[in-house]
């Protein structure tokens, strides 16, 4: 099978001044007379080689990719980063340098997709959640987010009553942490439903977490404990399987409101989620445009309440 990358081997893309971005896992020799100085490898290591997918990088990584990039170009050198070798690798890799070019450079995400033009044809889309996203829906929504405030990786005293506490949210979204993912700064928060953990079989002790395999679960407690660090006031169980029920009572006794809203769709059009929290703590939720997959969907949401 011919190699999709072949073709574009000594593709070179310049993405600024001083920056361009190459497929293939280093330059040749028909590209090193354009006075490169500084040759830099992407390097993808969470990917699954079976299926030969990446998904999007996370926030935290695009922080940590940009930091980087952003500490090399301070030396002036003639930057050019490999991508890799196969669509996938190249795919990721142009996610994170146009995350660059919309974040740090403030690039609109329709030039950082102009630039790309060369590659178009190469770039495969993200599966999520079964649906299929393509890189310049990510940049859009990343170009959305810096317009809005949401993300903030160029003051030096980022305002964190508008924008995202990146440390803190590489903090939480980790899975040893709680996977909690601020989607709204103090606004919208999403994390994975918590599990109700028997108490330590040798001291009787309350646990806040069990881990299992790989896997680590989460006491609604221990939600509790950290929500009220974003202000939260409401939390909202979005689905999940009715055996795998827990005490909601953590949340009510830290003081937060709580709610449930079934996402089983029906006649056959599925339903989605659409949350919205008003100043006075209304949040609507409203199906549409999803699949019944989402009928399994073991989220919840805390959104702030501010005081009437």
């Amino acid at each position: 099978m011919l190699d999709p990358c072949i073709e574009y081997q000594g593709v070179l893309i310049k993405l600024a001044e001083n920056l361009h971005f190459s497929v293939g896992d280093s330059l040749d020799e028909q590209v090193l007379p354009q006075k490169i100085t500084k040759v830099v490898s992407v390097v993808i290591d969470e990917w699954d080689e079976n299926e030969g997918s990446i998904g999007p990088s996370s926030i935290g990584q695009i922080k940590v990719f940009c930091s980087l990039l952003s500490s090399l170009e301070q030396s002036d050198a003639a930057i050019c980063l490999c991508a890799g070798s196969t669509p996938a690798l190249v795919t990721a890799s142009a996610l994170l340098a146009g995350a660059y070019l919309v974040l740090c450079r403030q690039a609109p995400a329709t030039d950082v997709q102009e630039l790309f033009g060369p590659i178009e044809g190469l770039l495969s889309t993200f599966s999520i959640g079964g649906d299929d996203v393509a890189v310049s829906d990510c940049w859009q929504a990343l170009h959305t987010a810096r317009e809005r405030g949401w993300l903030d990786l160029v003051s030096a005293d980022p305002d964190y009553t508008r924008c995202i506490d990146l440390e803190e949210h590489m903090h939480y979204d980790n899975p040893a942490n709680g996977r909690l993912h601020v989607v709204v700064p103090n606004e919208l928060i999403v994390f994975p439903c918590p599990r109700d953990i028997p108490p330590d079989p040798a001291t009787g002790a309350e646990r806040l977490w069990l881990d299992k395999g790989p896997h680590r679960a989460f006491a609604p407690r221990y939600f509790a404990e950290v929500l009220p660090d974003f202000e939260a006031g409401l939390v909202v169980r979005c689905g999940g399987r009715a055996e795998e029920a827990y005490d909601e009572g953590a949340f009510l006794r830290a003081g937060l409101a709580v709610e449930r809203v079934s996402l089983v769709g029906g006649g056959g059009g599925g339903s989605g989620l659409v949350l919205a929290a008003s100043s006075s703590a209304v949040m609507s939720m409203v199906g549409a445009n999803g699949r019944n997959r989402h009928a399994k969907t073991e989220s919840i949401v805390a959104a702030p309440v501010e005081e009437p």
